[in-house]
């Protein structure tokens, strides 16, 4: 039996249900991910989470418009059953 917490990270880049599914696709159909659980096990901060960071990207955007990656700072990230990134370099135009 493989544990649940080595598949979850899995669940979002099957591609036998994701068309592209490493490819970052602001249009695709979201609403069949596990990112918050399902059923009974739903998060319950699922809407307040969907909020924050709609409002985090939203002010960045207005604040911050301009900026890139920094090519001179490559991408790292760190897997587990959360995924996440201890840095990310970016640079400010303008």
């Amino acid at each position: 039996m493989v544990p649940h917490a080595v598949v979850d990270p899995l669940a979002a880049i099957d591609d036998r249900i994701w068309d592209n599914p490493l490819e970052i696709d602001f249009e695709r159909d979201t609403r069949v991910h596990d990112t918050f659980g399902n059923g009974v096990h739903r998060c319950v901060g699922e809407h307040l989470a969907r909020m924050e960071l709609t409002v985090f990207i939203e002010e960045w955007l207005r604040r911050i418009p301009d900026f890139s990656l920094d090519p001179d700072v490559p991408p790292v990230t760190r897997g587990g059953v959360i995924i996440g990134m201890p840095q990310l370099g970016l640079r400010w135009v303008g």
